[in-house]
């Protein structure tokens, strides 16, 4: 006799309890722990452990991107912390990790602000530069044109 391989999967899964194996609702949970891939832990981690942000991401971006590489790693209470550490120890900015590696006690919280202010201020002091920059050069080209 023919079966399908639903059948044959079904006949391999194990049940807590007797009778579990005629409940609809106890079949599909046994179903979905078959077919959703196992998560491996120490791969997930590894991924986070070693991310680091990379040239011209923003602030922002590196820290969606750990936030999303630490869902899965099953850190528990030491997320946040974790989390705070991968900060200091993946972003570009130097003058940001020296700033934070110097603090006692600094939170999340602080890291993701203080990396946000950095942030900004390097923008703005950029915009600054090339302000002053144009206005250098458009004084030069006034000083090299005298009329004749």
């Amino acid at each position: 006799m023919y079966w399908p391989k639903g059948r044959v999967i079904y006949d391999t899964l194990t049940f807590d309890e007797p009778g579990d194996e005629l409940k609809l609702d106890k079949v599909i949970e046994k179903f979905e722990e078959y077919c959703n891939p196992r998560k491996n832990t120490t791969k997930l981690r590894h991924k986070f452990f070693t991310y680091r942000q990379f040239e011209g991401q923003s602030f922002h971006d590196f820290v969606t991107e750990l936030r999303k590489l630490s869902a899965d790693c099953e850190f528990a209470t030491l997320h946040d912390s974790l989390l705070k550490d991968m900060i200091v120890c993946g972003t570009r900015d130097n003058s940001l990790w020296e700033r934070l590696l110097r603090e006692c006690d600094f939170t999340l919280s602080k890291a993701i602000s203080s990396g946000h202010t950095a942030e900004e201020t390097y923008k703005h002091d950029r915009e600054i530069l090339q302000s002053q920059t144009a206005d250098i050069h458009r004084i030069s080209k006034k000083k090299h044109h005298k009329p004749s």
